[in-house]
């Protein structure tokens, strides 16, 4: 009888202590809501400057926004770049250029740039363009 309930014992402890390796491995592997840091995506979005010459300026705007649209020039600015942007992967920049717009003058055209991201977090975007890497300030209203 002895022999019996030792058994079970073992038997339970053994299922109890799956249970508890499988709540551990689950509970590393997924991270809870309040967890979750901001997807690239999430931290794409937003206007950027780039300290360099770029369109004949010291420092440059790059603004992504959330629909998708791009524009490199702020509204105020008499050159801009307008296209789209899109997340390819987990680190891959499409950018989409459509046109240019000088002064009142607006041309159309197609030119698609492939970027890789180095790092990004709410400060902070730095891409490569082939050899070339481009460092982007989160702009501060």
């Amino acid at each position: 009888m002895i022999g019996k309930i030792k058994r079970s014992l073992r038997e339970a402890l053994m299922v109890v202590g799956s249970i508890c390796l499988c709540l551990l491995a689950f509970s590393c592997n997924h991270k809870s809501q309040s967890d979750a840091s901001p997807s690239y995506q999430e931290l794409m979005v937003g206007s950027w400057v780039i300290n360099a010459d770029v369109l004949g300026k010291r420092s440059v705007t790059e603004v992504f926004n959330a629909d998708g649209t791009w524009q490199r020039g702020e509204n105020s600015d008499s050159i801009q770049t307008i296209g789209r942007w899109t997340l390819e992967g987990k680190d891959t920049i499409r950018i989409n250029e459509t046109g240019i717009r000088v002064g009142a003058t607006y041309d159309s055209f197609a030119n698609a740039k492939i970027y890789v991201i180095v790092t990004i977090n709410n400060d902070q975007l730095i891409y490569k363009d082939g050899d070339n890497q481009i460092e982007l300030k989160r702009k501060m209203n």
